[in-house]
């Protein structure tokens, strides 16, 4: 009799602790899974490649959109429509992000004068590819609220003038195209005189403002005085080199660009970091935030991959001959079946 009541009383445990515990597994699938809002600021449309980076990444780092994560994006507008990319940055801001995604410098910034405008908690700011982020971090609305991925851009200015001696040994005249209206205008033009007097090279600096200058620098120039052409770093130029690919041509100017994503679409050259790949990186600094990490436990981080592209039909096109040892020295080839 004893026995059998032991026996019975050990049922009763067992079952119970079963039964509690297909309660906690049935309430733990019943209650979904905390979403968090990450804002997203971007401008020209060819950054919107480092978004699609950046949600690679935060996927495979079980953080899928709209499960796990839902992106509250805004595109600024050309700087003209200063207000209105004003408007929609501080609405951004009044629905409380936890993080704050911006896609480069100037993205960074209006964030940034935002912050300053508004009498609002500032959110974490994780930027992607910038080309001098101590100017962005070093904002006093911001300050301890702001990291990213540096795209190196200002670092590798000399290495791109010497990959173009390189492809083209015989090259002494070098065009090298400013945009003026960046903070980086003056010390970008320091970085490639620099290196062009260390590769006996001569430069001649031409001067832009917007879209239209690009376009009626390179109208005016003789075919034939340079060598090649070198954009500074600028978000004007990221896009405004590949639309005038048609005129280069003509022109018969070599460029070395800065991201792979420009030969892609049939650049010469180009020597830096893909779009896809910052994105990418900078999802685990935003995975990291979303955890409770501290901004100030996350440092800004160099580029993981920086590397030299090279298109070669658009560059047979210029009449230009690359021996198999020029070619080795790319990490990418495009325009043929290399």
């Amino acid at each position: 009799m004893h026995r059998t009541r032991h026996a019975f009383f050990l049922t009763c445990v067992v079952l119970a602790a079963m039964g509690l515990l297909f309660l906690l597994i049935a309430s733990n699938r019943s209650e979904p899974l905390p979403v968090s809002r990450i804002g997203v600021v971007v401008s020209n449309e060819g950054r919107t490649e480092k978004i699609a980076g950046l949600k690679e990444g935060m996927e495979k780092l079980g953080l899928p959109e709209g499960k796990r994560v839902e992106y509250l994006t805004v595109r600024l507008l050309p700087d003209q429509d200063h207000y209105r990319n004003d408007e929609a940055v501080d609405a951004l801001l009044r629905a409380h992000p936890d993080v704050v995604v911006t896609a480069g410098a100037k993205e960074t910034a209006a964030v940034q004068t935002a912050v300053a405008r508004m009498a609002l908690p500032a959110p974490p700011i994780v930027f992607i590819g910038v080309a001098l982020p101590s100017v962005l971090s070093s904002s006093a609305a911001s300050a301890g609220q702001v990291t990213g991925v540096d795209n190196a851009q200002m670092s590798l200015i000399g290495k791109r003038l010497e990959l173009i001696v390189r492809l083209l040994p015989h090259a002494e005249n070098v065009l090298v195209i400013a945009d003026d209206q960046t903070p980086l205008f003056q010390k970008g033009i320091e970085e490639a005189q620099m290196a062009a007097t260390k590769l006996g090279i001569r430069t001649e600096i031409a001067t832009i403002s917007s879209t239209a200058d690009v376009e009626r620098e390179l109208e005016q120039l003789p075919a034939g005085k340079y060598d090649a052409l070198l954009p500074l770093p600028s978000l004007i130029l990221e896009d405004a080199i590949t639309d005038a690919l048609p005129l280069l041509t003509e022109k018969r100017l070599f460029v070395m660009g800065a991201y792979p994503e420009q030969v892609k679409k049939g650049l010469f050259a180009a020597y830096g970091v893909s779009f896809f790949e910052q994105g990418e990186q900078a999802s685990m600094l935003v995975a990291n935030l979303l955890d409770g990490v501290p901004v100030s436990k996350l440092p800004i981080q160099w580029p993981n991959h920086v590397k030299l592209s090279l298109h070669t039909a658009s560059i047979a096109k210029l009449s230009i001959p690359l021996s198999d040892r020029q070619l080795s020295l790319a990490d990418e080839l495009y325009g043929g079946d290399e």
